[in-house]
């Protein structure tokens, strides 16, 4: 009964009850999606960078990762292999890239590159060049063939079939030139990375640099990226400190998992923040339908009723108002997230900002448990909190009151 009561009260001001309605609705699809699109943009600058030629693990020669230099090389490469065909679990994919600093030059242009040289076969799901979009074809067969990105290749002037020359220093301190032929243009998901890569095989590189077999990494993808501390502890146990280091995504680019860390502060601070401009609407609308109820609240504890029945009514009312809100609000945030989570959001306008932290060109948010959760319990529990002050308000209305203001 007190519930039907409860309910019919609301709906006395149909107008303002809708208002309310629509601003907690709102408030918690801001809530829910804010949450969403901050973890779709963590995730996706967690994968962008693992499969940025960063793998979930790296086994690197110890000075590598602070001096990239291929004076910081592994010279031994046998007992990396054995470890990790003996170690990783199964359904991981690895291989062992050679990197260097270069300088790339065309007729026209000259800029700096970041040569590579991999083994394609091995490439494929383990980092994007094995399944980016190739315009021409890959290094299989062109020992003296380079893939670069769509981006550098407009920035040369370059296209399939042209000839550049790339300048790197050698392991003897010799700067070493070599023509090479663009064999194919490959496209990535940040334009940052079509600039700084440029592919080629990697004996090829090995004998331009004039390091024999030697490689600056080998890099690991596992099928969980949990598994990457479990992993590391134990090729840490197999390969010697003195000659390895085995580095997890985490310390190869610290600043992704601060982020991912810090989302669920991100996500309750401005939950905190829409929760506390919606608080306003919400006392505002009970104090006005308390001032306007007062000749009612008189009469009933004319009739017997204490403040507490007062109180409970009020805050009953109110909990109704935020639980309808809330399921209107959820119910709104979970399509939004359902249709975006396949289209996306672009953010190509703004590609030069997002791309400096190694978020892509179009994000897709992610739903949680978590997010929905935490949005609900705070809405309902810090709602009915604020609700307290004009309950008691209208819990002190008194019979002799409500006479002297009528």
């Amino acid at each position: 009964m007190n519930t039907l009561i409860a309910w019919r009260n609301l709906w006395r001001n149909s107008r303002r009850t809708l208002v309310i309605l629509s601003a907690v609705a709102v408030g918690v699809w801001s809530m829910v999606f804010f949450s969403a699109f901050m973890r779709g943009m963590v995730e996706d600058m967690v994968q962008s960078n693992i499969v940025n030629l960063t793998g979930h693990l790296q086994v690197q020669a110890p000075g590598y990762f602070e001096n990239p230099v291929i004076d910081y090389r592994i010279h031994e490469t046998d007992p990396v292999s054995r470890a990790l065909r003996e170690i990783l679990p199964a359904g991981s994919r690895w291989t062992s890239r050679v990197r260097s600093a270069a300088v790339i030059r065309s007729a026209r242009h000259t800029g700096g590159i970041t040569l590579v040289g991999i083994d394609p076969a091995r490439e494929a799901g383990l980092s994007f060049i094995g399944t980016a979009p190739i315009e021409g074809s890959n290094l299989a067969g062109a020992p003296h063939g380079i893939l670069i990105g769509k981006a550098l290749a407009d920035r040369l002037e370059a296209r399939v079939g042209h000839r550049l020359v790339i300048d790197a220093q050698n392991a003897t301190g010799e700067i070493e030139s070599q023509a090479f032929t663009i064999v194919g243009v490959f496209r990535a998901q940040m334009e940052m990375t079509e600039k700084q890569f440029v592919f080629a095989l990697r004996p090829t590189v090995q004998a331009m640099l004039a390091i024999n077999g030697d490689v600056t990494e080998f890099s690991i993808v596992l099928p969980l990226a949990g598994e990457a501390e479990n992993t590391a502890r134990a090729l840490r146990a197999e390969l010697p400190e003195s000659g390895f280091r085995i580095l997890t995504w985490r310390e190869l680019v610290p600043f992704i998992g601060v982020y991912l860390d810090s989302m669920n502060v991100y996500s309750l601070i401005w939950n905190l923040v829409v929760f506390i401009a919606m608080a306003f609407g919400l006392v505002n609308t009970i104090l006005m339908a308390v001032f306007e109820r007062i000749r009612e609240f008189g009469l009933v504890r004319a009739l017997g009723v204490t403040p507490g029945g007062i109180i409970r009514g009020v805050i009953l009312e109110t909990a109704m108002l935020l639980v309808v809100g809330l399921g209107f609000g959820i119910a709104l945030g979970a399509a939004s997230i359902a249709l975006l989570s396949q289209t996306g959001i672009d953010f190509s306008a703004f590609a030069a900002g997002s791309e400096y932290f190694g978020v892509s060109r179009v994000i897709y948010p992610r739903d949680h448990l978590f997010d929905y959760a935490l949005a609900g319990s705070m809405v309902v529990t810090l709602g009915l909190l604020v609700s307290l002050y004009p309950a008691i308000k209208a819990g002190r209305i008194s019979p002799v009151d409500a006479m002297t203001r009528f």
